[in-house]
């Protein structure tokens, strides 16, 4: 990545060689940066009034950008990997006073998983897949109350 940074400044170099000296040998020097990195530059000559009269103008080339979160991808959808963290009933069929009763707490469990949709009233989770066909496996269905937390998992 460093290179590209050189090769930059490389053609910024040659623009002002180009602008002030007028010199042929610039716009080459430029021409040869364009196939060396992912960014290239271009003399356009502005006769509008403006000075500097030669502008230069930056392209960017589209990159692909990489995703920061695991995911992966099935049929042309993509699914994002998550930790779900929930609150799950906690039942006790013995007998009890008021004060044992009040400190049952629900539990707060943690699930790894893709998340299939999610939407105001639950969220559909999956954690094995088939390679060769849209199938799921390990689904979950969590209403959405009960969800606290939902983080994407960074590669």
């Amino acid at each position: 990545m460093e290179w590209q940074g050189l090769a930059n400044l490389l053609v910024l170099l040659a623009f002002l060689i180009f602008r002030v000296g007028k010199n042929k040998k610039a716009s080459k020097i430029a021409i040869v940066m364009y196939s060396a990195c992912a960014t290239f530059f271009v003399f356009e000559k502005k006769n509008r009034g403006q000075n500097p009269p030669y502008m230069l103008k930056t392209y960017m080339t589209k990159r692909n950008k990489k995703s920061k979160y695991q995911s992966l991808l099935i049929n042309k959808k993509r699914y994002y990997f998550y930790k779900i963290t929930w609150l799950d009933i906690v039942g006790d069929s013995g007998h009890a006073d008021s004060k044992e009763f009040m400190n049952l707490k629900p539990a707060e469990m943690i699930s790894y998983g893709y998340i299939f949709s999610k939407d105001k009233i639950c969220i559909r989770s999956f954690a094995s897949y088939d390679s060769k066909e849209e199938a799921f496996s390990d689904r979950n269905v969590f209403p959405t109350g009960c969800v606290i937390k939902l983080e994407k998992i960074n590669i």
